[in-house]
């Protein structure tokens, strides 16, 4: 459709008039009909996360202590079972210290075939019957899968975000999104190019907030990229079941690392354990306290080659001792 396209106005008049500004979903971060993607590692508590954010937003309520504005929430489940995100949503409420809102809307759509084409028809049907000012869908690959629409070309998800957009700026919702990260060692890239997929995930959203493990156990680091606010500083947060929790006092620049491969063990004490005299093959492995000969092979072949240790005969000394 062309005919709901606003004409072009002159740049003067718009600076002499400026539209009003909306009011602020999540304090610092998001205006009302906004979008925000959030992803992380698989098993990393988004759905947590997105579900804290849900209910702070349905009461009113901080999250990751920013404020929020109080609006009708509809949270769109496609990935737990029904017992189970009833139990997340009242632990979480449990934990906050208030019963769950009257104006957060679950929509336990879990084994059905959720696409583009079948929220286009009954989504914004669903927002307006709830006057729902922000729609979270969790996961967006519950979408993006049935949908035809691969993951890793622009060209569809760019299709998919627009219309996934449209529906509900047009139906007067901001829209939250959860993703999941690439595969491989997200500290090595920047924050924008973490989410799995195309890079236009990177450029979509009004905030990117990303999940990335920090080098502290049970800890992410929190980094946001943001349209139309100010930038606001990587935080961590710190898991306590069931809900993410602000920490300011560690270091957010401290992000985990993928191993790299191991250290490799100095042969120094095998050569110690072969003392001044000789010593047979068996009695040496013996005294070298390891517990893997194929270990104690290698190591023994080590000091040969390097010239610490020679054979004389069937035994073996240091060399020049």
């Amino acid at each position: 459709r062309t005919d709901d396209w606003t004409p072009p106005s002159a740049a003067k008049l718009l600076c002499d008039a400026p539209p009003p500004v909306p009011p602020q979903l999540i304090e610092g971060i998001l205006y009302m009909l906004g979008t925000i993607l959030i992803s992380g590692p698989s098993k990393s508590h988004k759905t947590f996360a997105a579900l804290d954010l849900a209910i702070a937003i349905a009461a009113g309520e901080r999250w990751l202590g920013h404020h929020t504005t109080k609006s009708p929430a509809l949270y769109l489940n496609l990935e737990l079972q029904d017992f189970a995100i009833t139990d997340r949503i009242s632990r979480i409420c449990a934990a906050r210290g208030m019963p769950p809102p009257p104006d957060l809307h679950v929509w336990n759509l879990r084994g059905k075939t959720i696409t583009i084409a079948a929220l286009s028809a009954k989504l914004p049907q669903m927002i307006a019957a709830l006057g729902a000012k922000a729609v979270c869908i969790d996961p967006h690959y519950k979408v993006s899968s049935v949908s035809d629409m691969e993951e890793n070309s622009n060209d569809d998800q760019g299709k998919l975000l627009t219309l996934l957009e449209g529906i509900c700026v047009n139906a007067g919702a901001a829209l939250i999104l959860t993703h999941h990260f690439a595969k491989g060692d997200a500290s090595t890239k920047n924050a924008i190019d973490r989410a799995s997929g195309g890079g236009v995930f990177a450029r979509w959203g009004d905030v990117m907030l990303t999940f990335t493990p920090h080098e502290d156990d049970d800890c992410m680091t929190i980094e946001m990229s943001l349209r139309n606010f100010k930038p606001i500083q990587p935080f961590v947060v710190r898991w306590e079941y069931p809900r993410w929790q602000r920490d300011d006092n560690m270091d957010a620049s401290k992000l985990k690392t993928a191993k790299g491969p191991k250290e490799k063990k100095s042969a120094k004490p095998v050569l110690e354990s072969l003392g001044d005299g000789l010593l047979g093959y068996a009695e040496w492995f013996q005294r070298s306290g390891l517990h893997s000969e194929s270990t104690f092979k290698r190591k023994r072949q080590e000091l040969i080659d390097e010239g610490s240790v020679e054979m004389v005969g069937q035994m073996y000394r240091r060399k020049n001792s």
